[in-house]
């Protein structure tokens, strides 16, 4: 039988949740050992709580519609690659069952492939495009993740240059190299892949958000580590705040104007025939289809457009007017507007003033073979 995208997120994560929560409840409760040698390393409920409670807020989050977006699948399945990467490394730690985690994790991110899944275009996906100051925003959550890089390579190096523990005692328990190295690999590769604008991407911040709180959580547990956790775990915070700063909104007013098929204003009619036209040029050579089969029907989206023709993502963004009762049509529907534009830019009218000026073009997508 034939499983949507969607379906395949949710049966993903609630197997990893039962997977990794059955070993510690047969434990805790029955005092014997699970059936299964291969996750031996998870079955002890006071080790495993903390990563147990983030696999499970994962999986509450996922399997509510509003929240299953790409954003946050990608968050969840760094968290699982990062805590099959931990559990695997850390000998003294759990280390069976990290394949399951690493399993899950590529499963997530094999969703997003293909179908209608498809990832965001970055100009359209980042909220602050368009913005003359988002490159100076941008830089905000750049350094926050070197500065964790630097912050948790610092005590080895500090024992390796000085021969002495690490002035700061809550930073000791990761002051041996073999402890911090995969930490720094971890966040080193995220730091790297954001000091690329054509990389740093909401997607990306994501991944390395999720990749700090899963790092702060697998050591809450280790009394040796908890201090070092969180550390780690007010980097987490501090890198959702920039990215709170690089997508807030500045002072100047938007001004909505609403454009149908039916508009009597010429220059709108326009507008709207030429952003039908592309939209309809990127359908006949991105025809949505869900394992090899073409998904037919009609959905009515709306898709506000800025001056300089990008979409305007905050706010409600692109949305779904009328469903065309097909969850995956209807996916692919929006990600076909999104990836649409840019758009024809256009001069805001004279009656705007100092306002931002955006067009919200109502359109229905038709999905029919010719």
């Amino acid at each position: 039988m034939l499983v949507s995208k969607q379906k395949q997120v949710l049966l993903i994560v609630w197997a990893l949740t039962i997977l990794v929560g059955l070993p510690p409840t047969r434990q805790y409760f029955f005092q014997t050992a699970y059936f299964f040698p291969g996750v031996y390393g998870v079955r002890d409920l006071w080790d495993s709580v903390y990563y147990l409670l983030l696999i499970l807020a994962w999986s509450v989050i996922l399997s509510i519609p509003k929240y299953r977006t790409e954003k946050n699948i990608i968050g969840a399945a760094c968290s699982f690659l990062t805590l099959g990467l931990l559990l695997q490394t850390y000998a003294g730690l759990p280390l069976t069952g990290s394949l399951i985690f690493l399993l899950a994790g590529f499963a997530l991110l094999h969703t997003l492939t293909g179908g209608v899944s498809r990832k965001m275009d970055d100009k359209s996906a980042e909220l602050h495009q368009g913005d003359k100051k988002a490159p100076v925003k941008k830089i905000l959550s750049t350094i926050t993740v070197w500065a964790s890089v630097f912050m948790l390579a610092l005590p080895w190096f500090w024992v390796f240059l000085s021969g002495k523990d690490f002035f700061l005692r809550s930073m000791r328990g990761v002051q041996d190299l073999a402890v911090a190295a995969p930490l720094v690999s971890i966040m080193l590769f995220w730091a790297v892949l954001l000091s690329f604008p054509a990389k740093h991407t909401v997607n990306a911040r994501s991944g390395a958000a999720a990749s700090l709180l899963a790092i702060a959580v697998f050591f809450r547990s280790d009394p040796e580590f908890f201090h070092a956790s969180m550390v780690v775990l007010l980097f987490w915070q501090l890198l959702l705040n920039a990215e709170f700063l690089e997508t807030r909104k500045f002072a100047r007013k938007v001004k909505k104007v609403y454009v149908t098929p039916t508009t009597n204003d010429s220059e709108l009619a326009s507008f709207y025939q030429a952003v039908s036209q592309k939209i309809d040029s990127y359908v006949a050579s991105n025809f949505p289809s869900m394992h090899d089969k073409k998904l037919q029907g009609q959905a009515y989206v709306s898709i506000p457009i800025k001056e300089d023709g990008s979409i305007y993502l905050r706010g409600d963004g692109i949305k779904l007017e009328t469903s065309s009762g097909n969850h995956d049509l209807d996916l692919a529907a929006l990600s076909i507007a999104r990836r649409s534009g840019p758009f024809l830019s256009f001069s805001k009218s004279k009656s705007t003033g100092r306002e931002i000026e955006v067009r919200v073009i109502f359109y229905r997508l038709r999905f029919e073979e010719k």
